[in-house]
């Protein structure tokens, strides 16, 4: 059921990735990253500096664990799943 939430719903804000924006929060970074470059670029700084970087959603959680027993119950189920796999075909 949680894949039928808009983007911008609290458990996408959990949990990160793309969907933790909605439009509307994509579109108001837009505009203040916008801002923001516009008056840094009217600074000193602006000729010999690098320009401000754009605000970016939320990392996806489940991308940033590299734990090693997630990694090991991955090739785990990919085993297993190889394993029925070659049963159904006997």
């Amino acid at each position: 059921m949680a894949v039928y939430l808009p983007a911008g719903a609290t458990v996408w804000m959990a949990m990160g990735g793309p969907a933790a924006w909605s439009p509307e929060m994509y579109m108001m970074s837009s505009i203040e990253y916008s801002n923001r470059f516009m008056a840094w670029a009217k600074t000193k700084a602006a000729s010999h500096g690098k320009p401000p970087k754009p605000l970016k959603p939320p990392q996806d959680t489940m991308a940033k664990q590299t734990d090693g027993r997630q990694a090991k119950s991955k090739a785990l189920a990919i085993e297993r799943a190889n394993e029925a796999i070659a049963r159904r075909g006997d």
